[in-house]
């Protein structure tokens, strides 16, 4: 028995796979043609994915808050491509990072309004 083809769908393309493995905290998807650069290219920009099968033609998994950790050649000559899945914790924190440095950003508008103010500026 032939096995079933499985795609990865990313940003509004479609690539397929010769497999697709899921551990907690990542997922690996081995890539049926293309370069490992091209795919550290493309995935670098990847937060989520949806996950397929041929026979199916239909979702089966959906992926989001995804990280590119990698692509990488493996023995055989196929480019593996492998994501980071943030945790909840993780994401906390990087929406209160990115807060913060908001909040850094508007302060150090608000000195230099009043500076300006104060001193003539």
């Amino acid at each position: 028995m032939q096995a079933q083809k499985e795609f990865v769908t990313a940003n509004g393309r479609i690539f397929e796979c010769t497999g697709i493995e899921t551990k907690i905290g990542k997922i690996t998807a081995r890539m049926a043609s293309g370069s490992a650069d091209e795919m550290a290219s493309f995935f670098s920009g990847v937060t989520e994915f949806k996950t397929s099968t041929e026979s199916e033609g239909k979702v089966h998994g959906t992926y989001s808050n995804l990280e590119f950790i990698k692509a990488s050649i493996k023995a055989d000559g196929s480019v593996e491509v492998e994501m980071r899945i943030l945790s909840e914790q993780e994401i906390e924190m990087a929406a209160l990072k990115e807060s913060q440095e908001a909040l850094k950003e508007s302060q150090a508008e608000q000195d230099e309004l009043l500076a300006g103010l104060m001193y003539g500026g």
